[in-house]
């Protein structure tokens, strides 16, 4: 089992007005509102049986999102993280006595990314729940602005 966090922070109060975060479990997709760990925690645990997840990606880069990661993964998995983290303190005591580890790095998005986004944009694969705002390439700074005031996850820029 291999739980995808693409959105795991917020502030401290929630309603359902907030925007959906895409989380992906195996064949399971869930839109949920932006999540707090009391509300990841319990969902990963169902979901797995009480286990935890063998391995997680966190996707967001702070502190918050990899707290959540290291914490909904089952003792010996692996958390892996992609890109420069921000604010991250590892909770090293948790991760020893739990063996769970933490690798990542940075990603060749320029070899890979021509192919990748000609493929989302002809309808080949799906990237998942994370975009919730479609914009055309001459608004890239309103989807910026939603993105930075939490009204957008992720905004998909078409030309």
């Amino acid at each position: 089992m291999m739980a995808t966090l693409t959105k795991a922070e917020s502030e401290a109060d929630h309603d359902d007005t907030e925007p959906k975060a895409g989380i992906n479990f195996g064949n399971l997709a869930f839109g949920l509102p932006a999540v707090l760990i009391i509300t990841i925690m319990p969902l990963t645990y169902s979901i797995t049986n009480g286990i935890g997840a063998d391995a997680v990606l966190e996707c967001v880069g702070t502190g918050q999102a990899m707290n959540t990661a290291v914490a909904v993964a089952r003792p010996g998995a692996t958390v892996g993280y992609v890109g420069v983290p921000h604010g991250v303190e590892l909770p090293v005591r948790s991760m020893f006595s739990r063996n769970v580890g933490v690798a990542g790095g940075v990603a060749p998005v320029r070899q890979y990314l021509p192919s990748l986004r000609d493929d989302v944009l002809s309808g080949a694969i799906n990237p998942g729940l994370v975009f919730d705002l479609d914009l055309p390439l001459d608004q890239v700074a309103e989807g910026y602005a939603a993105m930075d005031e939490r009204r957008a996850i992720k905004t998909m820029l078409r030309p």
